[in-house]
C-alpha cells in the first residue's frame, strides 16, 4: 500500500514525468494496489470456520463497494472544482480540477496503510 500511495502521488501530482517513467509507476501501483487475495488469508486466520464463507463474501462486497462509491465520488469533485468552461459543448476541466478530484485514490491508499498498520495483528497460526 505504501507503494501504491507512492506511485499514485507521483502519478497526479507531477505532471512532467517521463513515459517511462509513468509506466512503471502505473504498473507498480496496480501490482501494489492488488492486495485482495492476501485478504482472503486473513479471513481464514481471524474468523471461525463456520463463518469464513460468510466473511468472504463480505470482503468481495467491500472491494466492490469500493469502486461502486470512488468513481461517483471522483466525479462529483470533478465537476465541484470545475470553473464553468465549455469547449464546443463538452466541459473544459483544468489540470487541478483532475488533481483534487483524483485525490480520493491517495487517500485511500492512506487509510488502507493506517488500517493494515494499526488494525491487522499477525496470528501466528499454521
Amino acid at each position: 500500500l505504501l507503494i501504491s500511495l507512492i506511485s499514485s502521488c507521483c502519478l497526479i501530482y507531477i505532471d512532467n514525468l517521463g513515459h517511462n517513467l509513468r509506466q512503471i509507476m502505473l504498473f507498480l501501483m496496480g501490482f501494489s494496489a492488488g492486495s485482495q487475495p492476501i485478504t482472503f488469508a486473513l479471513i481464514t486466520d481471524n474468523n471461525d470456520k463456520d463463518r469464513v464463507g460468510t466473511a468472504f463474501g463480505f470482503n468481495n462486497m467491500a472491494v466492490v463497494s469500493g469502486a461502486f462509491l470512488l468513481q461517483p465520488m471522483i466525479g462529483y469533485l470533478l465537476d465541484w472544482s470545475w470553473d464553468g468552461q465549455m469547449t464546443a459543448g463538452i466541459p473544459l476541466y483544468q489540470l487541478h480540477d483532475y488533481q483534487l478530484a483524483f485525490t480520493v485514490i491517495p487517500i485511500a491508499s492512506l487509510i488502507g496503510l493506517l488500517v493494515t498498520y494499526f488494525g491487522i495483528h499477525e496470528t501466528l497460526k499454521k
